[in-house]
């Protein structure tokens, strides 16, 4: 059963009055969009039938059967390279400010609405989201290898409780990629339900996402690691890390630090002392 999703005081998150037009897919997406555009998801239809009229109806703002800009190159991090998390760009960088963000407890809803329109609606990737849910931990056959990344205590309020979840989601899935062997099952999954598609770039083809507006919040998140992934698997098995204790992802090459980071730095055991064994000499 799907859990709860953002909202004000339920798990759903409805907002009011979508632009008659959205800024084209070409825009910067440094550019952020005013006020007025970035809280308008929803649009109110009149109740019919006996129904309330708290009910809404999405009109997306792209066609779904259009395919959207590819992301040029250059932006990406080249895949020789060690990128560090703060200074990683693109489709990297845009995942790995969700999970840090999150992290920090720095995200807020009008943070979490600038951020998808900024990486994935500006960019041309998905429409805007009706609503923006995650179901609850449990509920899904993968949520046994995510639990660990979750806080002891969960969030009272529901978008924080909802973002730790997707975080804690996409965490569990990556992690797949640092454990031996290797378990890359999401990638396939994420490839089989369309999140993810190849688009012609010059006279390549690459990956790009193309995440649904009715997708959980995890499955969006994700299909920007996946794209990546797909696009330079090398430098993922080369670099990524994955702390078992607090679920950061960075990129090292040190292979030590595989599931650790600076601040859960592995333990190296220590080396046991031979005691030489004297032999007593006779007189």
């Amino acid at each position: 059963m799907p859990g709860p999703s953002l909202a004000p005081d339920r798990a759903e998150e409805e907002l009011a009055n979508p632009p008659s037009s959205i800024p084209p897919s070409s825009a910067s997406p440094s550019s952020i969009p005013p006020a007025s555009v970035r809280n308008s998801y929803f649009r109110s239809v009149p109740p019919s039938n006996g129904e309330r009229s708290s009910r809404t109806s999405f009109t997306p703002p792209l066609s779904r059967d259009s395919e959207p800009p590819a992301p040029s190159r250059d932006s990406e991090p080249p895949p020789s390279s060690v990128v560090p998390s703060s200074r990683a760009g693109g489709l990297l960088g845009a995942g790995l400010s969700f999970l840090d963000g999150v992290a920090l407890n720095r995200i807020t809803k009008d943070d979490l609405r600038s951020w998808i329109d900024r990486h994935l609606v500006h960019t041309g990737f998905m429409p805007r989201p009706w609503r923006i849910q995650e179901p609850l931990i449990g509920v899904l056959p993968t949520d046994r290898q995510c639990s660990a990344f979750l806080p002891e205590m969960p969030p009272a309020d529901e978008t924080a409780a909802l973002l730790v979840r997707a975080r804690a989601r996409v965490i569990g899935q990556l992690r797949g990629l640092v454990m031996s062997p290797p378990d890359d099952r999401f990638l396939s999954a994420a490839i089989f339900a369309g999140r993810v598609r190849r688009v012609m770039n010059g006279k390549d083809m690459i990956w790009v996402p193309r995440p649904r507006p009715h997708d959980a919040l995890s499955d969006v998140v994700l299909s920007l690691f996946v794209a990546d992934v797909l696009r330079r698997r090398e430098f993922y098995a080369a670099n990524l890390c994955i702390c078992d204790t607090c679920g950061r992802v960075r990129f090292d090459e040190d292979p030590r630090m595989r599931r650790a980071c600076f601040d859960h730095v592995p333990e190296v055991p220590a080396r046991p002392t031979s005691r030489r064994r004297l032999t007593p000499v006779s007189a």
